[in-house]
């Protein structure tokens, strides 16, 4: 099972902190963030 979900709109965060990044991913209803290969990632509640 892939934990992980695409978030394009977190994006534009990939190039700072990764608290900032964590953030962007809750903000989205996601737990944190996986990776910002191919864009971000963030792993799934």
């Amino acid at each position: 099972i892939n934990n992980w979900v695409r978030v394009p709109p977190c994006d534009q965060v990939c190039s700072r902190t990764n608290p900032e990044k964590d953030e962007c991913c809750r903000a989205h209803g996601h737990a944190f963030h996986a990776t910002c290969s191919g864009g971000m990632q963030c792993y799934r509640r």
